[in-house]
């Protein structure tokens, strides 16, 4: 039951009685990776004062940021998949995750997070 409700939840293409669970788990896996992979770039990379932008909670290190990212993406996905998919899942992310208009965006820059997310994650 566990693996259905898994499936219900996070699979993005129909649900087969005969798809393997750990290849579904895998995919999804990679899928947030790439996300994360996506965020640190546009977010400075190496560069940037706080790993992948986290600025919502204390975290330490590329290792600690990352994981904080991964955990901020999947649960997102969770999210949208029970918001009914509706529109693309990086902008339902960016809305969250970098939206348009906070307060500690005084110049305005998290307008290009999505677009800058989706052209990385092309990329990669």
């Amino acid at each position: 039951m566990k693996k259905l409700v898994f499936l219900l939840l996070f699979c993005s293409v129909p649900v087969h009685a005969e798809m393997d669970w750990d290849v579904l788990q895998v995919h999804m896996e990679d899928y947030f990776n790439q996300v994360v992979d996506a965020i640190y770039i546009a977010e400075g990379g190496e560069r940037a004062r706080k790993a992948f932008g986290i600025l919502s909670v204390d975290c330490n290190g590329y290792a600690e940021c990352r994981r904080v990212c991964y955990n901020t993406v999947r649960n997102n996905y969770k999210r949208y998949i029970q918001a009914g998919r509706k529109g693309d899942f990086i902008v339902f992310l960016g809305s969250k995750y970098c939206p348009v208009g906070a307060s500690n965006d005084p110049l305005g820059l998290n307008k290009h997070w999505i677009l800058n997310v989706n052209s990385i994650m092309e990329r990669l």
